[in-house]
């Protein structure tokens, strides 16, 4: 007769962790999948598609996810079991509304004891976030079009790091230029005119106090010229 207690229990304890760890892989939102030096899946948590995960297996992981660059794969694929390191790239997919999604993927090796087994990529979804930074450049694009209509320069005054960060350049009074710049408080204060310098430190410390709004119309220096400008 042979005591199989603890083995039971040890069995009992791993289908406990089989069981969670099948759970988390099922509810994460993130595509997990398992790949071979070849690219092809050998597990997969989830299909976006609609399609079962296990169609999947044995498919090239360019069946659900393509690099936006393709040698981003095989770079992917090199640093994982040649190297055995990690790495990222943005890909493009198939989405959860069947419509074309993107995703930051990460990829990274799997080890056993002796070699590199396999590799694991994790697919995030991004989408979301794409298409913001994609309406965030055609406003700053649409903002750019109308300072330059205007020869209107933004600025802003960072009280903190001193700095001052502007939109737009003059070089000359019939010159402006689409270009991003900062300098330091300092610096800025250098491009007024000596002669109006002290009266626009005074109209933006009665800004800051809360006193009133700063507008002062004053000279900027650029060069060996000077510039007439309405600040706001």
């Amino acid at each position: 007769m042979v005591e199989i207690t603890e083995s039971k229990r040890a069995n009992t304890a791993l289908q406990a962790s089989e069981a969670k760890l099948r759970s988390i892989l099922e509810n994460t939102p993130s595509v997990i999948s398992l790949i071979d030096r070849r690219g092809t899946t050998l597990f997969i948590n989830r299909s976006l598609s609609g399609r079962s995960a296990m169609t999947l297996i044995g498919c090239d992981l360019t069946a659900y996810l393509t690099p936006e660059q393709p040698a981003q794969l095989n770079a992917a694929l090199t640093a994982a079991f040649e190297q055995g390191e990690s790495s990222q790239f943005d890909a493009i997919g198939i989405g959860r509304t069947q419509l074309t999604a993107h995703y930051e993927v990460y990829v990274a090796p799997v080890r056993n004891t002796s070699a590199i087994e396999a590799a694991i990529v994790i697919a995030i979804d991004i989408t979301v976030r794409k298409q913001a930074e994609t309406a965030l450049r055609k406003r700053e694009a649409q903002l750019l079009l109308a300072l330059e209509a205007g020869k209107i320069v933004c600025w802003e005054h960072d009280l903190v790091s001193q700095q001052v960060s502007c939109i737009g350049e003059h070089k000359a009074a019939d010159q402006w230029l689409p270009t991003n710049w900062q300098v330091s408080e300092a610096a800025y204060l250098e491009l007024i005119h000596p002669d109006d310098r002290e009266r626009v430190q005074q109209a933006f410390q009665a800004t800051l106090s809360g006193l009133s709004n700063f507008e002062d119309l004053h000279r900027l220096n650029f060069l060996d010229q000077s510039v007439w400008v309405l600040g706001k």
